[in-house]
């Protein structure tokens, strides 16, 4: 997953003139919708990263494999590596899944 960055540099030449509308400008630099996707986006991705993180200290504290934990979570090796390395968030029912496959609180794992 690609994130594009908050703000972007327009080169002088490509700037609105005086007579742009302001919806022109917005557009220009990304919008405030875009702003918020990309914050979006930030916080999913740290959120991922977390989850990912803590499940990976939860596994290895258990003398756990990735396969064995795939394989006890019902899911296959490849999504769980991915939910390690934060490149997917699991869904409620996978993370449920996890936890107890872990032997650990869900509180152990989430950053909230």
């Amino acid at each position: 997953m690609q994130v594009q960055p908050l703000f972007t540099t327009v080169p002088e030449n490509k700037l609105a003139t005086g007579s742009a509308t302001k919806t022109q400008k917005a557009r220009q630099f990304g919008g405030p919708s875009d702003l918020i996707k990309n914050v979006r986006i930030g916080l999913m991705s740290s959120l991922s990263s977390s989850i990912g993180h803590q499940l990976s200290n939860a596994r290895r504290k258990s003398g756990l494999t990735q396969a064995e934990v795939a394989k006890r979570a019902d899911t296959t090796v490849n999504h769980y590596a991915k939910i390690e390395r934060g490149e997917v968030i699991p869904s409620l029912k996978t993370l449920e899944k996890i936890v107890k496959a872990l032997g650990v609180k869900s509180a152990d794992v989430l950053p909230f």
